[in-house]
Formats: structure tokens, sequence, C-alpha cells
């Protein structure tokens, strides 16, 4: 066996691995670990007919795919955190815990994980950090609502500004918050944007004629 067919198949023991966990209730706040993109990624497949782009893909699914949600799920919201900052991404799973309507299926630490994560665990609203220090939130929710155009992506900022909200909303997001450790109102705005509604502060709203 190759060793890049040796890494593949570790690969994906270590999914069904924590798939399995993830199914039995072991796994914390509801989390798998991310599935990175690039060369060595067998869920990645690199000899796409569309120009040799990168198409990420599940495995089982053959090409980019979906899991749909289980039965019990209906009604409950399905969240992928996407934050290089773990004390952010615990403080909101925290606060996504103590709700009976949603629930984290996934977390990234960085852009270039964002595509195949959300294929791997198709999340209903995606939490998405606009700076991160590989790839960026704005860059990671163009490639993600290339392969999954249905995407509903709201953004978190350390600063809101214009020009950020701008950015965010050309990039196909349904809404940008400030960091600004307000989760009720977070919460709020997942229910509004997982039901096609949007978040968008007062200073990216549209200003009537």
């Amino acid at each position: 066996m190759y060793v890049g067919q040796r890494a593949a198949v570790g690969h994906i023991r270590q999914f069904a691995r924590c798939a399995k966990d993830f199914e039995a209730g072991r796994s914390t706040h509801g989390q798998l670990p991310c599935v990175r993109g690039g060369l060595n990624n067998p869920f990645v497949n690199t000899n796409s007919q569309s120009g040799g782009s990168t198409v990420p893909t599940v495995p089982g699914s053959g090409t980019a795919g979906a899991n749909d949600p289980a039965p019990e799920e209906a009604g409950v919201i399905r969240l992928l955190l996407v934050d290089d900052h773990a004390w952010l991404r615990a403080m909101v799973a925290k606060s996504v815990g103590q709700t009976s309507d949603m629930r984290v299926v996934g977390e990234c630490t960085d852009g270039s994980e964002v595509s195949s994560m959300a294929l791997a665990v198709n999340p209903d609203v995606v939490l998405m950090d606009v700076s991160m220090p590989r790839v960026s939130g704005i860059q990671a929710t163009r490639e993600l609502r290339r392969w999954r155009p249905g995407s509903r992506v709201l953004f978190l900022t350390g600063s809101v500004t214009a020009q950020t909200v701008q950015e965010c909303r050309s990039a196909g997001a349904v809404g940008c918050l400030p960091k600004d450790g307000n989760f009720p109102r977070l919460l709020s705005a997942i229910r509004d944007v997982a039901a096609d509604g949007y978040a968008w502060p007062a200073i990216g709203r549209p200003v009537p004629c």
C-alpha cells in the first residue's frame, strides 16, 4: 500500500471513529473534527472536471453532498462554528447547549476547513469569524457558496464597519454581528437567519429611498 493510500485509510478510519462517537453521544458539544482541505485530504477530489479546481467531498458520497439530519432532529437548527479562538467557540457552544432548538454539529479553526466540514455535517447556519490566520471568513464564504449555494452564513467580527458589512454582503452572507458577548442577541439572530431571515446591523441595512 502506497504512503498516500495509507494516509487516506487513516483519515477515513479516524472519521469513522469520530462519527461513531458522535452518534453514541460521546463527543463534546456535538462536535466533529474538521475535515481539512488539501492534497493529503482523502475527502477532497483534486481531479474534477471544472478546470482542476478542488471539489470537497465526504466519505461515501462520491461527489459533494450533505448528510440528512436524523428524524428526531426535525426543527433543530444545526450550527457550524468557524473561529480561530477556542474560547469563543466554547462560549458559543455553551450558550447553544442551553437551548432546545439548536445544536453545534461541527467546528473549524480556519476558513480553509469550512467547505469540507459543511459538506460533511450539513449545517443550517454557519457562524463565521471574519478574520482568521490563513483563509478569511470572506474567502471561505465565497468558496463555500460555490459548492453549497444555499448556505446561510452569519458573520461575527470584532469591528462592525460599513466596509466590513459590505464585504460580508458581497460574499453572500445573510448577517453580521459584533463580538460583544451579547449571546441572547446572537441566538436570536441564528434563529432569524435559519428561518430565511437576515441579521444585519443598522450600519449595513439598505437606506430607504
